[in-house]
């Protein structure tokens, strides 16, 4: 609105002409301070137009240098991204829209306005662009770096070796702790729910003791088993050894040497148990083992008075010697039977893995 001028009223004949003069000046003047609507000269503010809460219209470009909306500057708007979702036929898309397209699990940002149809039609015809995937230049899915936390939702991971088809310092896998080559470099914990692991000639497989090949289900056809620490428990089987120390009907007697055998392979034993077929009374059966004439327990193996097995007993026994040699020599001495029925059908077991 133009300022209004500050003019003289007539008042009398005397000064009519220098009053009337005075007041085109004025007029004059604050016409100078207004914007010609038909863009004559002048046409340029001085100053800020307040508008006073009121709304600009009809307004057919607005050019400005600098934008503020709600207080924060806007450089530029022309690409700023719009989420349109996932894509789907028959949706009137603009450019800078972006989409999720499901079968090709890649986000596209939309370069020309049209309505869709065909998504790969319209990929050939470049009206998207890939935002979020590979070789888009803006965000490179090839070229994330993770320096902590979890990945979670990935059913396929593709790790390269450098390009090189070889292990490098750098390579990715190496990183990880995975294989490279023919090697499977150990990890800080158990390998768990593998489905299926197929070995051949020149395959390094790593445990922490010599395996049965048998037990492990490994054909002896010229894989290769070396073996470190670390790996599941199947890599170092529990063996198990039961002996018989008498009939099943004739009654206990006390003496050394009930039972003599010698160790099929070293082992390291690990727990010690005793069980008859008729369980003694009024004292309980005391059984110690020697391992080359020398007692491996400082606590006695020991089935309780009308018991059936050490598992029961009262005072466990004790191992003080675990490490049996290949080949020697085992006797099980009987130190006590039961007073009143000896018991019979005595068997020791010895459980321990190969040393």
């Amino acid at each position: 609105m133009a300022k209004q001028a500050s003019l003289t009223t007539i008042t009398s004949a005397n000064n009519t002409v220098s009053t009337l003069n005075s007041n085109f000046t004025a007029l004059n003047t604050q016409l100078d301070n207004t914007i010609s609507r038909d863009g004559s000269t002048p046409n340029t503010m001085a100053a800020d137009l307040d508008l006073n809460s009121n709304d600009l219209l009809n307004a057919a470009a607005v050019r400005t240098a600098m934008l503020y909306i709600a207080g924060e500057i806007v450089n530029s708007i022309g690409n700023l991204a719009n989420w349109a979702g996932e894509w789907t036929t028959t949706t009137v898309y603009e450019p800078y829209d972006i989409v999720y397209h499901r079968a090709n699990n890649t986000i596209y940002r939309c370069l020309f306005d049209h309505t869709s149809a065909t998504f790969a039609t319209e990929l050939a015809a470049d009206y998207w662009e890939v935002y979020i995937g590979v070789d888009s230049g803006i965000i490179d899915q090839t070229a994330v770096t993770i320096t902590g936390g979890t990945i979670t939702g990935i059913t396929d991971l593709a790790i390269a070796d450098g390009g090189t088809g070889a292990s490098t310092a750098g390579d990715a896998r190496t990183n990880l702790g995975l294989a490279i080559g023919t090697d499977v470099q150990a990890f800080d914990a158990e390998l768990q729910n593998i489905a299926d692991l197929t070995l051949t000639a020149g395959d390094v497989l790593y445990a922490d003791a010599t395996p049965d090949i048998a037990a492990l289900g490994i054909a002896d056809d010229g894989d290769v088993l070396t073996l470190v620490s670390g790996l599941p428990s199947w890599e170092t089987p529990e063996e198990v050894i039961i002996i018989a120390c008498s009939d099943e009907t004739t009654d206990l007697a006390v003496g050394p040497a009930a039972a003599t055998f010698r160790m099929p392979f070293a082992m390291t034993l690990t727990e010690v148990k005793a069980s008859v077929t008729t369980a003694p009374t009024g004292a309980a059966i005391s059984v110690d083992i020697n391992d080359t004439a020398v007692s491996i327990l400082s606590t006695a193996l020991t089935i309780d008075a009308s018991e059936l097995t050490s598992a029961t007993a009262a005072v466990p026994a004790v191992i003080s010697d675990s490490a049996l040699a290949d080949d020697a020599e085992i006797t099980i001495d009987i130190d006590v039977i039961g007073s009143t029925i000896a018991g019979t059908g005595l068997k020791v077991t010895l459980i321990g893995t190969r040393a």
